[in-house]
């Protein structure tokens, strides 16, 4: 079957689509009862791949069904490996782009958290944007506004501009592209950073489960240079991060006028292609492994939990046949406790829930947390075994963990 849709990226017609399913719409809203979140919404999904360019889309997605309001809840800042991770990251930019003393804007700020840290890490002065945003300003050198950052805000002059997790949620991304460019006019040797999920870790990694409905577009290496690039930005750096699964990009304004060299990339294009090619078939696999072990657990009386309700969790939770019988759903983000899953209707606990449920099998689908799953379960639940997705599969491990 092919897309109706062109291409967002090269404009290319008829690009194949290999996967359709229907996914809860919302997937990262505090839904406050069970009969809301089952009563949530689906969207179909028809993942779209142009062998052109190597962009991959969901050529059935509709914006219109999605709600980015305050209810919207996707913060990772609970993790210690996460927050380590951004860490390194703010330190990273500030001494590679002596951003001491500067201006940064930061388009999508969510809570603000990242974007403090960035300023704290060179002293500098931060404006966010999010329409999510709700609150007060997380520091004394932030200021968040509940609005998009767009062509109203041109004036603003930056040395930094971060777009972190944002540009997989925009149908045109080469039109947002564009637009950041355009507001950089005023900033012309500005420091554009942008991070997104790395599609290559949906296809073949540990982001398997990433499939949701709010990502519209998914970014290889290889598109994600030709959206910068057609959007007239020059690429400092491109690379991969956080365990592979995220892409990031450095980047400032093109200067020259002379019209851009973009590459065609065709030898990396050629190379996704085969794994577009298997990847139904290996998402089909993974269900029905993980369907398998749930069934086997039930049959032989071992009470199972899953650790993390964010949008993976949403993904596997609906997919997998018999998920139903997953007995408790805990994460270590307190905002989510209390709160139920989209089209399920798990409840999401707290981590402390684990010591009256006793699970025998604590699944994680996300192995960049496993070394502090590890610690906090050796003081809940230190009889329990955790079973780790390993690349979208149940891999169960020793539970002891080495002084």
């Amino acid at each position: 079957m092919r897309s109706s849709k062109p291409c967002p990226v090269c404009g290319a017609p008829d690009a194949a689509i290999f996967l359709e399913i229907e996914l809860p719409v919302n997937c990262s809203t505090l839904f406050g009862s069970r009969n809301e979140a089952l009563a949530a919404s689906r969207g179909a999904v028809a993942l779209a791949f142009c062998d052109l360019c190597g962009m991959i889309f969901n050529s059935a997605f509709d914006p219109a069904l999605l709600e980015y309001d305050g209810r919207y809840e996707n913060s990772l800042n609970f993790s210690p490996a996460f927050q380590a991770y951004c860490r390194e990251l703010a330190d990273r930019l500030t001494v590679s782009y002596d951003l001491r003393e500067k201006v940064v804007i930061e388009a999508g700020c969510g809570d603000g958290e990242f974007l403090v840290r960035l300023c704290e890490s060179g002293h500098n002065r931060g404006i966010g944007f999010d329409p999510a945003f709700t609150g007060e300003s997380p520091s004394s050198r932030v200021q968040v506004f509940a609005e998009l950052y767009s062509s109203a805000h041109q004036a603003i002059k930056a040395d930094a501009v971060c777009c972190r997790h944002v540009l997989e949620h925009i149908p045109d991304p080469c039109g947002f592209l564009r637009s950041m460019h355009a507001n950089l006019a005023n900033s012309p040797r500005s420091l554009f950073y942008c991070e997104t999920p790395n599609a290559g870790a949906v296809l073949t990694g540990s982001s398997l489960w990433d499939v949701i409905y709010p990502h519209c577009s998914y970014f290889t290496p290889v598109s994600i240079r030709r959206a910068l690039e057609q959007a007239d930005f020059e690429i400092l750096r491109i690379c991969t991060s956080f365990e592979n699964q995220f892409l990031t990009v450095d980047a400032v304004r093109k200067h020259s006028t002379a019209p851009s060299g973009i590459r065609s990339g065709s030898d990396e294009v050629a190379a996704l292609s085969g794994c577009v090619n298997r990847f139904a078939d290996r998402f089909r696999h993974a269900m029905e492994s993980w369907a398998a072990l749930i069934e086997n657990s039930v049959l032989e009386n071992r009470r199972i939990a899953l650790w993390g309700a964010g949008a993976k969790a949403v993904t596997f939770l609906n997919m997998v046949p018999g998920a139903e019988r997953i007995g408790l759903i805990v994460d270590s983000n307190p905002r989510k406790s209390g709160s139920f899953i989209p089209c399920t209707g798990h409840l999401i606990a707290s981590r402390t829930s684990l010591i009256d449920y006793r699970p025998d099998v604590v699944i994680l689908l996300n192995g960049a947390y496993e070394n502090e799953v590890r610690r906090d379960l050796d003081q809940l639940v230190p009889e329990a075994a955790l079973c780790v997705s390993a690349d979208g599969f149940p891999s169960e491990r020793e539970r002891s963990f080495a002084a």
